[in-house]
């Protein structure tokens, strides 16, 4: 039977307290196993690694060494399926026999030399008992012709019930202080806002119930905790704080990213994997504008030599990536670069008047732009009398730029006003970070971006979004 669904916490005891240990001896006793072999595993933020392998000996698997553990959530691991059965590593109880039935670990298991794993277990057992009844009211409230009577009796129940959990739960906490089990369930709890009732604006109300459960959302979870990079609850919370429950704007997520690090900064190891961690899952987005949180985790840490592990080679390309993507993030007024028309005549960017200006930059060579580039000819038609311009360059050079006007001929591109740069004067492949083809750009009438690396396919459907936004909060604004 396998555990996965189960959550771990940490314990924190100073270090002056704990009794001396020179290392881990856990001894396993498992019935109803016929293999010879059993794995000692741990959670290390959202994956699992392997620590150890016992093989059976004298009717016991038996895990020692001299060093002690990491303390956190680790995992008895089973073949041939790798279930797992959980457990508490805990400072200087690392001596540990530990017996269950492999047919039903949840209900059998004992471990003798920690009683936070004792508390654990009696925690678990009483969820799964209560989950069932639960179940069975939650199907029947849901039931298909219920009356109003029967489905306030229902509701009544579930109410008690849950009364019930909150009050085991926190009786467990107050027998059960400084263990991890405390600490899970702690977290866990349903949180309780305040309903705010004597505001009567039923959005502000909604708004300070938000920043209430945002204020509160680690109250009970220690983030200076050493345990926590070693549990299976720790990476989602942290992670669905930034990307679930934060506003998706990179102001937001760089003030709730600030937050957590903050907390993490005398927690080496979690501090560590989490920056690693944000700065990867944002270098690596696809979603528009999102590259502005990778440069403030570059400015705000990375530069500032937040982030010692990382080599010099390494730090100078971030730092290089970051600074190639300052200049095009979003709101960003966006660089002026000085062109040539196919008569000769120069033009800048910000020389062109209109309330959108839409900036893309393709290729004669590009496949994808042979395509594409003729739809964009019909969004212009459709869109040239609605306060859009286009700004479209050929990012060929030399003698490769006869190529863009024979383009410009083949697929009837010349209602657009297209410009190349021969020389490279301009810069604008470094400007605008151009490294594939069709980049596009939207702009408005200050030429601030408002948009970027949009589908060449999407552009009118954005641009009447962007319309329809805009007369909203024109309207607003009288």
């Amino acid at each position: 039977m396998s555990l996965r669904s189960l959550f771990l916490p940490f314990l924190f005891i100073l270090p002056s307290l704990l009794p001396a240990q020179k290392g881990y001896h856990i001894r396993v006793d498992v019935k109803n196993y016929p293999q010879d072999t059993l794995f000692l595993g741990f959670y290390y933020g959202d994956k699992q690694y392997l620590k150890d392998t016992a093989f059976l000996e004298k009717g016991k698997f038996v895990f020692k060494k001299d060093e002690p553990l990491p303390p956190g959530t680790y995992l008895l691991i089973l073949r041939p399926d790798n279930t797992f059965v959980q457990i508490h590593v805990n400072p200087g109880r690392q001596d540990l026999d530990i017996r269950f039935d492999a047919i039903d670990p949840i209900n059998t298991i004992e471990i003798k030399g920690d009683k936070d794993n004792t508390a654990f277990y009696t925690y678990i057992r009483y969820l799964n008992e209560m989950r069932p009844q639960a179940d069975s009211l939650r199907k029947s409230l849901e039931a298909e012709g219920i009356g109003e009577a029967d489905k306030a009796r229902i509701e009544e129940e579930l109410k008690n019930m849950n009364d019930e959990v909150r009050h085991f739960q926190q009786k467990l906490i107050d027998d059960n202080k400084g263990t991890q089990t405390a600490m899970m369930i702690a977290t866990f709890m349903e949180k309780s806002i305040p309903e705010f009732k004597e505001i009567e604006d039923e959005k502000e109300r909604q708004r300070l119930q938000y920043l209430y459960f945002m204020e509160h959302y680690f109250d009970g979870l220690d983030l200076s905790d050493e345990r926590l990079i070693r549990t299976n609850f720790a990476f989602n919370k942290i992670h669905d704080y930034v990307n679930k429950h934060t506003v998706q704007i990179p102001d937001s997520i760089n003030v709730a990213i600030d937050k957590v690090m903050k907390a993490l900064e005398n927690n080496e190891d979690a501090y560590k994997f989490f920056l690693v961690h944000f700065v990867n899952f944002y270098a690596k987005s696809n979603i528009i504008g999102m590259d502005a949180v990778y440069v403030h985790l570059v400015d705000e840490y990375y530069s500032k030599g937040m982030a010692p592990w990382v080599e010099e080679e390494q730090l100078e390309k971030m730092r290089k990536n970051a600074e190639s993507l300052r200049p095009i993030l979003i709101g960003r007024i966006a660089p002026d670069i000085r062109m040539q028309r196919r008569d000769g005549s120069r033009i800048a960017l910000h020389e062109i008047q209109s309330p959108y200006t839409v900036l893309i930059f393709w290729a004669p060579d590009c496949g994808h732009c042979q395509k594409s580039m003729p739809k964009v000819v019909e969004f212009y038609n459709k869109f040239k009398d609605k306060g859009v311009e286009i700004f479209s360059v050929c990012t060929k050079l030399t003698d490769k730029v006869e190529d863009c006007w024979k383009m410009v001929d083949e697929k009837g591109l010349d209602s657009l006003l297209n410009v190349v740069d021969p020389y490279h004067l301009s810069r604008f492949s470094v400007l605008y970070d151009v490294r594939t083809t069709p980049q596009v750009f939207i702009l408005d009438a200050k030429k601030e971006i408002i948009l970027k690396r949009i589908a060449t396919e999407q552009l009118e459907e954005v641009m009447e979004d962007l319309m329809e936004r805009d007369k909203a909060i024109r309207e607003q604004l009288k």
